[in-house]
């Protein structure tokens, strides 16, 4: 574990104990974010305000610059005959999503982490090119079910709207206007989630269930949450496998559990500590995925760059957290991330 992990996660618990002492700590101006924990924003704007050399916060100024060039991405309008403009296609639209998710994340976590207006600004200008803008705009549906991938590119970037409302480039219209999207696409998603592959259904419960909070359908996405974390626990075997045939399979499942957790904690319930009956924890799937994947000196070259990577790492981050044990920090170590992930793992997971 390197001494910057161990260094943020030391403040990320003595932020957790005072959010638990003081509950005002949770105040309005706070990050507000879902997916990604309030907590650790917290500890690492204090990180970054104590030390402004901090490495993953000179390497995130980095990736500001590139982010800052992106493009304002839309829905490709020349789709086929038979689909309607705006609507999403899956092999025209998806790099344009994933680019956008990139880009939008960077500039929202520095506008978090130093009030930069002009990187909030910036992501402004995408997440509404992509979401609500009458002639580029996503029509809040798509022609097929989202893929995990997908399902975590929508997640980030509505976190990211969350990150900068507290600047001026994103009004209370705009966030109002975002969930009246998020509204729609869930009611066009969730008669699908039945239909999910039985490996990918956890990314899209929590897609739902984050759609949903952000619609301001907190009772329904409470509701979501609760049945997609019963379907989730189901999957793991009482030895804590889920049971794949490839093991980079079971490690994209355990992260999209992971991302549920992270969306049912949310919304009040504590799905990491659940079990039913004759089937494995949460945790046993975490030290399961922990000891078959990383052998002494060596790491999961397999994984570094590749989708589910970056959400692996922060995955396994938030465990450290949650269950209060550094050595699930040494996990993400092993995945050998790109520079860009691994600086998102250390600020933001």
């Amino acid at each position: 574990m390197t001494g910057r992990g161990t260094e943020l996660v030391r403040i990320a618990v003595l932020v957790l104990c005072a959010v638990i002492a003081i509950p005002g700590l949770c105040r309005a101006d706070g990050p507000g974010t879902i997916r990604v924990s309030p907590v650790v924003l917290e500890s690492s704007r204090l990180a970054v305000r104590e030390n402004p050399s901090l490495s993953a916060w000179k390497g995130l100024l980095s990736d500001r610059v590139r982010a800052m060039r992106a493009p304002a991405r839309a829905v490709v309008l020349q789709g086929s005959a038979a689909v309607e403009p705006h609507a999403y296609e899956h092999d025209a639209d998806r790099p344009g999503l994933l680019a956008l998710a990139d880009s939008v994340e960077i500039l929202a976590l520095v506008h978090w982490l130093a009030r930069d207006e002009q990187a909030a600004g910036k992501a402004s200008g995408l997440l509404w090119a992509w979401y609500l803008d009458s002639l580029t705009r996503m029509i809040p549906r798509m022609d097929a079910l989202p893929d995990p991938e997908e399902a975590d590119a929508i997640m980030r970037t509505l976190d990211a709207a969350r990150l900068i409302r507290s600047s001026q480039a994103w009004t209370d219209a705009d966030q109002r206007r975002l969930g009246s999207w998020c509204g729609a696409f869930l009611d066009w998603l969730e008669p699908k989630l039945a239909e999910a592959v039985p490996g990918e259904r956890a990314w899209l419960d929590a897609l739902a269930g984050m759609l949903a909070v952000c619609a301001g359908r907190n009772s329904e996405a409470e509701a979501l949450v609760s049945q997609g974390v019963v379907v989730a626990l189901e999957r793991i075997n009482p030895d804590g496998s889920l049971g794949s045939e490839f093991e980079a399979d079971d490690l994209r499942e355990l992260a999209g559990m992971g991302a549920l957790f992270c969306v049912a904690e949310s919304c009040g319930v504590n799905a990491w500590d659940m079990a039913l009956p004759g089937r494995g924890t949460f945790r046993a799937a975490l030290d399961h995925a922990e000891s078959s994947s990383t052998k002494e000196g060596q790491g999961l070259p397999g994984l570094a760059g590749k989708f589910p990577s970056r959400a692996v790492a922060g995955l396994f981050r938030r465990a450290a957290l949650v269950y209060g044990h550094e050595r699930y920090l040494n996990f993400p170590d092993a995945i050998l991330l790109e520079a860009s992930d691994r600086n998102l793992t250390h600020l933001a997971y």
